[in-house]
């Protein structure tokens, strides 16, 4: 990116000529990350390159830290959803029936 269309700070420029953005454009087109999944590790490039940096205090690095935790979490949670989703199609496809987790934990269809 060049200096002119750009409003980052410098903390946000990882070398001459190679800023936070241009690191996420690599990641995105590499990894086809798109939706939620392509903001959150949008939130946690950004985070992560600023910690420490923005604020040098304990707490900000705890802050920037308790955010990339945060993005993080949000992407696992949404990557077991995809699995879970993936899973019951392929069940689908062989057959299989899906029952809800209230009907197999429920006490009255208990086999003993």
């Amino acid at each position: 990116m060049s200096k002119e269309n750009t409003n980052y700070p410098n903390y946000y420029v990882l070398r001459e000529g190679y800023e936070l953005q241009d690191l996420l454009d690599d990641i995105f087109n590499k990894n086809n990350f798109s939706g939620s999944m392509a903001a959150n590790h949008a939130q946690i490039g950004q985070y992560w390159v600023r910690c420490g940096v923005k604020d040098s205090s304990l707490d900000g690095i705890i802050d920037d830290n308790t955010k990339i935790i945060t993005f993080a979490t949000e992407n696992i949670k949404k990557c077991k959803r995809i699995k879970e989703k993936q899973l019951e199609e392929e069940l689908r496809r062989k057959g299989i029936p899906i029952y809800p987790d209230e009907y197999v934990d429920d006490s009255l269809h208990d086999e003993d």
